[in-house]
């Protein structure tokens, strides 16, 4: 590794907007902080599949072993 410091061409702000940008930070973590929990109970409740819904996809097979594949 090189002892090269590392330099940003961005143009830093100064004054009160460079003071504030930590706490904007901080104000997306506490509005996280206070919502509501949302806890699933998921063995004993679970959610509605929808309608079209036909599972996990798999590839079928004939009873020779040659492959059921029509998607190319």
């Amino acid at each position: 590794m090189t002892d090269a410091e590392f330099t940003s061409n961005l143009p830093q702000p100064k004054g009160l907007a460079g003071a504030l940008l930590p706490v904007a930070g901080f104000g997306v973590t506490l509005r996280n902080f206070f919502r509501p929990t949302v806890t699933e109970q998921y063995p004993k409740v679970k959610v509605p599949t929808m309608p079209r819904y036909h599972g996990r996809h798999q590839l079928n097979r004939y009873p020779d072993g040659l492959e059921k594949c029509i998607g190319c």
